[in-house]
């Protein structure tokens, strides 16, 4: 939204007030940005005043106008010139976003008490650029590199900020990686923000950007969470979203600043509507405390019912772009601590956790590491609609399944084709307790097992299956067909006769060796091994 016309229809306004008033209005030539001086200690058009202005009786006015925090005679209630504010500036609704200007401490050299003339928030104010700086509107790139067909460079600010550089310019910025969105063809997005360590850095405010790499021809490198990249790329909005997408040049600059620490807000400023919600997007912030007020809200346009999101006290949704939210937390459950990356989505604000210690949801007490492979079913007579694997908590304490995932592992190129977390079954497995991963057959079939349905066939061999946990890594593996992985093979194969559905099933607790563990037996989903 373009608002220096507004800002301009009303500084004339502003002119003639304060020359009434005694007061100077002024241009920077740098910017064309208006700026107003206002004296304080109670004078006016230089006549010392004790409370009163030209003769008339102030009390906390100017010009004879109840003021109650005003200025010319306009109520304010954290207003300028008679523009309501309410978090915005010229009249302008921005739900925190002061008209897009980047702020970070006064605004037009006026100081209020502290704040600055628009209203601090979760410690920032209202999204415009204030370290003591005044406002900033213009496309830099004018003079800095006046042919669109070349890159400008640019700071995150002037990128983000939609008052100054438009839509559809190239430009190229540099930013800490604070998120990796894996797509099915690797890499779909990534989040960059300007380290608080950086020269460029002013405020959290408009500090970052989501990049969008699903539309790159180049080659790009490994991405991670804390590595420092410059990137070449067209300033684009995405059903409101201001992004950084056609991508021309991502090159890593290694790991420039320490990681990004989260931003600290309330969680009302940053949801839908909150007064700072534009100017965070992308931003990695932190809520404290979470309570859970609501589950899968009402979807957005382009989204659909169930969302498979958290409403936490404040308004904020907790999505699941970045990472799995199942099993989702009850109404009413609260806990200390929540982190994420800001985004805007299907017309909502919402918070995006990058994995589950963003969640930061406490894990039930317990001991993984005697969670085992306990019974693969890979292949039947005819067609393969009966499939399942078997997880069995060996040990002698429940084990929490935050954090566990089963992989089934392709024998071509030893990746994952398929993957599952364990939690959305199931908080713990008991000691000796099951869980399957399987056809809906199978799965239908089963009373009180927690279970999880298959999103893709289990392939015949050479092949595997692993178990893993976030923090721990790997738990157990049980390759078949000849696939050797760091337990070895199991000497058997899946195999049917005329009359009995078989299946790889262990015999023994965990010796470490496929070959020993692993017998062909009868097949029981859902039931103890039929071992001989």
């Amino acid at each position: 939204m373009n608002k220096k016309p507004i800002l301009g229809r009303h500084f004339s306004l502003i002119t003639v007030l304060f020359s009434l008033l005694g007061l100077s209005a002024c241009v920077d030539n740098d910017d064309d940005t208006p700026s107003v001086l206002i004296p304080v200690a109670g004078s006016t058009a230089g006549e010392e005043m004790a409370g009163n202005t030209a003769g008339v009786e102030m009390a906390g006015t100017i010009a004879g106008v109840e003021m109650a925090g005003t200025t010319a005679g306009v109520e304010m209630a954290g207003t300028i010139a008679g523009m309501e504010m309410a978090g915005t500036i010229a009249g302008m609704e921005t739900a925190g976003a002061t008209a897009g200007m980047e702020t970070a401490g006064t605004i037009a050299g006026m100081e209020t008490a502290g704040t600055t003339a628009g209203m601090e928030t979760a410690g920032t104010t209202a999204g415009m650029e204030m370290a003591g700086t005044p406002m900033v509107e213009g496309d830099p790139c004018e003079q800095r590199q006046p042919d669109l067909s070349l890159p400008c460079p640019a700071t995150m600010y002037e990128a983000r900020n939609p008052m100054r550089i438009p839509l559809g310019r190239i430009v190229t910025v540099e930013g800490v990686i604070t998120a990796v969105r894996e797509g099915d063809e690797g890499v779909s997005h990534i989040v960059i923000q300007v380290s608080p360590s950086s020269p460029d850095y002013i405020d959290p405010a408009y500090s970052a950007s989501w990049v969008y790499l699903n539309d790159t021809a180049v080659e790009l490198p490994v991405l991670s969470v804390g590595q420092s990249v410059e990137v070449t790329a067209e300033i684009a909005e995405y059903f409101g979203q201001r992004q950084l997408q056609g991508v021309t040049s991502l090159v890593d600059l290694g790991p420039l600043y320490p990681a990004i620490i989260p931003v600290g807000v309330d969680a009302t400023v940053v949801a839908t509507a909150g007064a700072i919600a534009e100017p965070y997007e992308g931003v990695l912030v932190s809520v404290s405390p979470v309570e859970v007020i609501e589950l899968n809200p009402l979807a957005g346009p382009g989204d659909r019912d169930p969302t498979n999101e958290f409403v936490i006290d404040g308004g904020l949704r907790v999505n699941d772009f970045l990472t799995t939210l199942s099993p989702l937390p009850e109404v009413g459950e609260s806990w200390n601590q929540i982190v994420g990356v800001m985004r805007l989505g299907n017309s909502d604000y919402k918070l995006e956790p990058r994995d589950i210690e963003d969640i930061g949801r406490p894990i039930p007490m317990g001991d993984v590491s005697m969670l085992r492979i306990n019974e693969v079913d890979y292949s039947q007579p005819g067609a393969d609609n009966d499939e399942f694997v078997e997880v069995i908590n060996l040990g002698g304490q429940p084990a929490p399944l935050w954090g566990v995932y089963l992989d089934f592992i392709n024998g071509t190129n030893l990746g994952a084709y398929s993957s599952y977390h364990l939690a959305e079954a199931a908080d713990t497995l008991a000691p000796g307790q099951i869980l399957i991963i399987g056809s809906a057959s199978v799965t239908m079939s089963l009373n009180d097992t927690p279970s999880l349905g298959l999103s893709a066939a289990i392939q015949n061999g050479p092949d595997g299956v692993r178990l893993s946990h976030d923090t721990i890594g790997l738990l157990d593996e049980l390759a078949y067909g000849d696939l050797n992985l760091s337990e070895g093979s199991a000497s058997v194969v899946d195999q049917d006769v005329e009359g009995q559905r078989n299946s790889i099933g262990r015999c023994s607790p965990d010796s470490d060796d496929n070959g020993v563990d692993f017998v062909v037996m009868s097949s029981t989903p859902g039931a103890p091994n039929q071992c001989l």
